[in-house]
């Protein structure tokens, strides 16, 4: 099986898929996460984590129901295994952190879906998942709370890890060494397919794919443009080369 075939996440798809029914689109509600502990740090990275979201609420009838349960476990930088609603193979997924806040996005070929995690402790605290339908531009979403985990290994339900196949995507890591860049750099990758925020800066050492302080993305191998911005400076356009199983640095300077 390809390593496509593991990169499986959970995400609502539709009354035809015969798990759990999806609700129509909607604002996003008022019952919004608190923001909990500006003393509570979310992880610097979720590769390694397990993550069991409870829902309190949901966007319309027919939406994942309250106290369903969805899991999400983050096995390796290519390998995300997912349980709760109906289970799809992921394009590329990355996660970002700020404070007590951390941030998931994970990519589908039909849509995505962008989880902001808030962490009141050390594991866990309230979330809301943003869910967008690439072809009807529909939105749904949901709300409640979540606990983090190490992966200790096995197969979440529904999940099939299978043998220990070649990789088929790679990393990106953006970083910078500019101590005044004039704020926080936004990146964009692909024309706004995926990107990331900048929001801390090296002094010393090349940093690689997945730690702190770098915009990390995985993505398919091939030819990829990106592009970097703040109140003050632009960065690109330009490009990078993708290979499956390795990691590139891009230092913006």
């Amino acid at each position: 099986m390809g390593l496509l075939g593991k990169l499986r996440a959970a995400f609502c798809v539709g009354l035809t898929v015969g798990l759990v029914a999806c609700g129509g689109g909607g604002d996003g509600g008022s019952d919004v996460p608190s923001s909990g502990n500006d003393t509570m740090g979310a992880p610097s990275s979720i590769i390694g984590k397990t993550v069991v979201q409870t829902v309190t609420d949901s966007d319309g009838v027919g939406a994942m129901e309250k106290g369903g349960h969805i899991t999400y476990s983050f096995v390796d930088a290519n390998t995300v295994l997912g349980d709760g609603l109906a289970t799809l193979e992921t394009t590329g997924w990355s996660y970002e952190h700020s404070g007590n806040s951390g941030k998931v996005t994970l990519k589908y070929a039909t849509g995505e879906s962008v989880d902001t995690y808030t962490f009141t402790s050390p594991t866990g605290g309230t979330y809301r998942s943003d869910i967008l339908f690439y072809g009807s531009q529909k939105t749904d979403w949901h709300i409640g709370t979540f606990t983090v985990s190490d992966y200790t290994g096995g197969v979440p339900p529904g999940g099939d890890v299978g043998d220990d196949p070649a990789p088929t995507t790679g990393e990106v890591a953006f970083w910078t060494r500019l101590s005044d860049t004039g704020g926080p750099v936004s990146i964009t990758v692909d024309g706004g397919a995926t990107g990331g925020t900048l929001t801390q800066y090296f002094t010393s050492g090349t940093p690689t794919c997945g730690d702190e302080g770098t915009v990390t993305l995985v993505l398919e191998p091939g030819s990829h443009s990106f592009s970097g911005a703040n109140d003050t400076y632009t960065w690109g356009p330009g490009s990078f080369t993708i290979t499956a199983g390795e990691c590139v640095t891009y230092e913006l300077r």
